[in-house]
Formats: C-alpha cells, structure tokens, sequence
C-alpha cells in the first residue's frame, strides 16, 4: 500500500471514527494536514531503520501512526491511557495491517515498569508542556536516546537549556515547526 492510500485511510478512518467517539477535536480538522506533515517529519528524522520508538500519550495516533505507516521498519509504541483512544489505534491498525505498531494498555509508568527503557526514539505531540514533557523522557529513556518533540516559537521559550542535563539540537522544517533534538548527555 503506498503512502499516500494509507494516509488516506487513517484521515478517513479518523474523523468516521470520530463522529462516534470523540478523539480528535473536529474544529481541528482544517489543521489535520499540518499535524500529519509534522508526524511525517518526526518519521524522516528517525529515519527508516530497526529502532525502538516510544509515542508518550499517543491520543489519535499522531505521530505514532505516522510514523509506523511511512516507517515500516520502526517498531512504534502508542502508548495512551485513555481505552476510547486506544480503541481507535487497535482498529486503525487493523485496517492499515500495522504490524509494527503496538498498542499500550496503560500510561507511562506502567509502560516503563513492564517493558523498561526500550526506546531509542521518544516522541511527544500534545502530551504535556515541554518541561514535563522533558521531565519524563529523562525519567523513563534510557542514555542513548533520543526524543525528538516538535514545537513552535512560542514554545522554544519554555524548553529549559541546562537544568535537564541534555543536549538540544534545533531543526527548522515547514510551517515554521521547529523540531528538538533532545540526546541525554550519556
């Protein structure tokens, strides 16, 4: 299945699924293509290559889905507490026969004490503000990894330089989203 057929289908799936059970806000539709593109981005930094990536509050599916769809070869964790929203990733994954996404029953603490620090790549799309965002991939990440967050200008002025030992990397991309590269000093 090519690319583009299978954002289709998660875009379409998506907002079917959503007239029924609300997980994606539809006043957000118009902005649907942007966050897609910005998933698609996190996909092109991790690159197509056999890793670990942990999706911290995985929500609709952005970027987890995204990131399983255009790199096959990830194994991507979505892990989201809430069932309505997991039940939409387990069904997403089924229609587009993702069998390098899995699906975590649980929030973080319970995924980093079953499974541990597995994640090469962590990502985090309107799971917290950045410094808990931060916080909590310094909590569950092992040395060598890496979270790559997207945010804004605005955002770039919350993201505490030094006080979380790390190692910032900036990335300008379209729209003006500007991608972290955040490495743990090891």
């Amino acid at each position: 299945m090519s690319l583009e057929t299978a954002l289709e289908i998660y875009v379409n799936g998506l907002k079917t699924y959503n007239q029924k059970t609300n997980i994606y806000s539809a006043k957000a539709y118009d902005k649907l293509d942007f966050h897609i593109q910005d998933s698609l981005n996190i996909a092109e930094l991790i690159g197509n290559e056999t890793v670990n990536v942990v999706d911290l509050g995985s929500g609709s599916g952005l970027p987890a889905v995204i990131i399983a769809i255009a790199n096959p070869k990830n194994r991507v964790y979505a892990i989201e507490s809430k069932s309505k929203k997991r039940q939409f990733l387990t069904w997403i994954k089924g229609e587009l026969n993702l069998e390098n996404l899995i699906v975590f029953e649980g929030d973080i603490d319970l995924f980093n004490s079953k499974r541990g620090a597995i994640g090469h790549f962590y990502t985090a799309k309107a799971f917290a503000k950045i410094p808990k965002a931060l916080e909590t991939f310094k909590k569950i990440s092992p040395p060598y990894a890496t979270f790559i967050v997207p945010i804004n200008r605005e955002q770039e002025y919350d993201v505490p330089k030094k006080e979380f030992g790390i190692t910032l990397h900036r990335i300008k991309k379209a729209d003006c989203t500007f991608y972290y590269l955040l490495k743990k000093k090891s």
